[in-house]
């Protein structure tokens, strides 16, 4: 009996080290960027998000890297993940902009603003960062509207 929780306890330590190994490795920005959307308050695609999906969506809102545009094969650096945090709304930086983000370096940052992340609400954020304070509706061919009032629809 004694062997089989040795046992055990061995291969469950084996297990570990590999799984922390493993979230060691650099990420990718493309993966970065559909664990960034799959945190965000938005519904998933169908399948979920996969980094072409998440590097649309993000990019329609305005939030790239500082290079303007997502390579989805580079690795990813603190200055890269800072600074599309800091489009979001999160006032971080990094001590060490050309280190590397590892996935278990990424993952602890979801983890420590995973309340923020789940109260982000995407619906009242535009491309340019301001707020929008009339409805376009198209008519009449004239893009000068009238301010939206709650009195008058």
């Amino acid at each position: 009996m004694r062997k089989i929780l040795v046992l055990m306890a061995l291969g469950t330590l084996c297990f570990a080290a590999t799984a922390w190994a493993g979230n060691q490795d650099p990420i990718p920005q493309g993966e970065f960027a559909a664990i960034l959307a799959s945190h965000l308050n938005a519904p998933p695609p169908p399948g979920g998000w996969t980094a072409p999906e998440a590097i649309s969506f993000l990019t329609s809102r305005g939030i790239v890297p500082e290079s303007g545009s997502f390579d989805p094969g580079a690795t990813l650096n603190e200055r890269t993940m800072t600074h599309m945090l800091r489009i979001i709304g999160l006032s971080i930086y990094s001590s060490q902009p050309d280190a590397l983000v590892t996935y278990a370096k990424a993952y602890a940052v979801f983890n420590r603003y995973d309340d923020f992340f789940r109260n982000y609400n995407l619906a009242t954020k535009t491309v340019g960062g301001d707020t929008t304070t009339h409805v376009d509706t198209g008519l009449a061919g004239t893009d000068a509207v009238s301010p939206a009032s709650p009195s008058t629809p």
